[in-house]
């Protein structure tokens, strides 16, 4: 994102979500890899779709619970 190629970096950051909350299953990482897609997100001009990320970030919504034990 340094070199503002901002519509090249959806797609890896895409996928660093994916492998972040599916394969690692790090909370941390998904969050970082959601925030980057903020951001490349309001550069791109897709304002609603930064918004709606936001707000899944702010609601931890989709982020794998890691050591959580369903009864």
């Amino acid at each position: 994102m340094d070199m503002d190629l901002y519509e090249k970096t959806l797609p890896l950051s895409t996928l660093m979500e994916y492998l972040a909350n599916d394969v690692t299953k790090s909370k941390c990482l998904t969050v970082k890899a959601r925030i980057f897609k903020v951001q490349a997100l309001i550069e791109v001009g897709m304002i609603n779709e930064a918004y709606q990320l936001y707000n899944r970030i702010l609601s931890i919504k989709d982020v794998s619970q890691v050591g959580v034990k369903e009864s």
